[in-house]
């Protein structure tokens, strides 16, 4: 795995990123229309897409900013002090594949579904959520995300923060 340090090693180009989030102690936040919920401390993966302008790195340089307008059901979680994204992987492309990246990853033991709608409320594959759980250590949890990538023939890359 090459894991790079650098934000502004991830390219302007569009593509899917997959943010892992460790909760260093539970959370109850306010999510916009999808209501309050309860997040236990642990590992977690946001999956999103970055079809628009400035690509990749603008929407990853986002979602690490503490401060910004909640505009996505993600913004509401990042903005909090106690989640810190450990790790994003990026795959160059111009298609919308977070979809399919939730239904590869659903289908593991390791990573469950939660937060009805978060993430997925103009998902056209009727993705129960963008928003998953991981039942491992954030590293394996990594681990793991990045070797399923590969057996699907997507060519992830690792920003480690």
């Amino acid at each position: 795995m090459n894991i790079t340090t650098d934000i502004n090693n991830i390219p302007k180009n569009k593509g899917s990123y997959i943010l892992f989030i460790v909760l260093e102690d539970d959370l109850e936040v306010k999510i916009g229309s999808l209501g309050s919920h309860k997040l236990k401390q642990g590992s977690y993966l946001y999956i999103g897409s970055a079809l628009g302008p400035g690509g990749l790195r603008a929407r990853i340089r986002r979602h690490l900013t503490k401060t910004k307008n909640l505009h996505w059901h993600i913004d509401y979680l990042t903005k909090e002090t106690i989640t810190k994204i450990k790790y994003v992987i990026y795959i160059e492309t111009t298609r919308n594949i977070e979809c399919n990246i939730t239904q590869i990853l659903t289908k593991h033991k390791n990573f469950k579904a939660i937060i009805k709608g978060f993430g997925s409320t103009d998902c056209k594959k009727r993705c129960i959520s963008h928003f998953l759980i991981c039942l491992d250590k954030p590293y394996k949890c990594l681990e793991k995300t990045y070797n399923i990538l590969k057996e699907h023939k997507y060519a992830p890359r690792i920003m480690k923060l």
